[in-house]
Parts: structure tokens; C-alpha cells; sequence
């Protein structure tokens, strides 16, 4: 059976964070983001829909995450 979309989350919600979400299309929706700024991780998840994490070990334990991006 083929998925119509993964669930993403991002480590690291710096400039580059935030491009690799943009980057992500209609296949990937961004679910969970962590950084150890956590206002920047609001910010990211704000945009998204999406859980803010302060720490990335929370985030890998999540258990409905198809990719990571670091």
C-alpha cells in the first residue's frame, strides 16, 4: 500500500530548519520540531501546525514520525 504522506519531524529550527519544512511538498507534513532555543521551535511549529520540543530525544520517541531531518 503506497502513503500518501509522511509525517515529518525536524531537528534543528534555524535557518536551515526552516528551509528543509518549506522544502518538504505535498508528501511531507511536519508534525513535531525541536530546538534547544525553543522559541525557535515555536516559531517553526507555529507555521505548521505542528508540537514544539525543546529536546530532541522527546521528539524520536514520537511514535507516528516516518522521517527525522537533522
Amino acid at each position: 500500500m503506497k502513503k500518501n504522506k509522511f509525517s515529518v519531524g525536524i531537528i534543528g529550527c534555524g535557518l536551515i530548519g526552516n528551509k528543509r519544512a518549506k522544502a518538504l511538498g505535498a508528501r511531507g507534513s511536519l508534525i513535531a520540531c525541536a530546538d534547544i532555543d525553543f522559541e525557535k521551535a515555536k516559531k517553526l511549529a507555529g507555521y505548521y501546525n505542528a508540537k514544539p520540543f525543546s529536546n530532541w530525544q522527546k521528539l524520536i520517541k514520537l511514535a507516528n514520525l516516518d522521517i527525522i531531518i537533522i
